[in-house]
């Protein structure tokens, strides 16, 4: 397992290290770079059993995508949007465990070159998205730009205008 992942508060040594590590400097960053997008597709490969992928479009103070985890034998992914602000970007998010309407609250912050996730509420039922993850660039896979843009395209609207609890994250 990377050391960028914890879920359901079981804890790697290396993981421990890792959050030991990380704590100061991922608290000690403020606002992206001038210029610097979420728009991408962003993971952590931890082997054979375990990734996390984030996959982003951005429009302005606007970003919106889908984040995907496989966790052993635990797979679960979900719609997000999300707004920009200047210590990164708050995100709300609907894994397809859990049920109609009940959202999760995350945090993309800059980490680097790459981007740190840190779910700050997760929803109150079972699902599997990873409560934090050190994520760097990895390259669109074919067809993923597409379906996101396709999924993105009707919730700008919504996302511009400030009203994420109103989006339709359903999967």
């Amino acid at each position: 397992m990377p050391g960028a992942m914890k879920r359901a508060g079981r804890l790697t040594a290396r993981a421990v290290a890792g959050v030991v590590f990380l704590a100061g400097p991922v608290l000690a960053i403020a606002a992206p770079p001038p210029g610097a997008s979420m728009a991408g597709s962003w993971g952590v490969d931890g082997g054979k059993r375990a990734m996390f992928s984030l996959e982003a479009l951005q429009q302005g103070q606007a970003v919106c995508g889908r984040v995907e985890t496989i966790s052993g034998d635990k797979v679960d992914s979900a719609w997000f949007v999300g707004t920009v602000e200047a210590d990164g970007a708050r995100i709300s998010f609907q894994p397809n465990f859990t049920g109609e309407d009940e959202r999760g609250r995350a945090t993309l912050t800059v980490l680097g070159k790459g981007w740190h996730w840190q779910v700050t509420e997760p929803p109150a039922t079972v699902n599997h998205i990873w409560d934090f993850a050190d994520l760097k660039r990895n390259a669109w896979g074919s067809g993923r730009m597409k379906l996101v843009e396709t999924w993105c395209r009707s919730k700008w609207p919504g996302i511009l205008a400030g009203r994420l609890e109103e989006v339709d994250l359903g999967n």
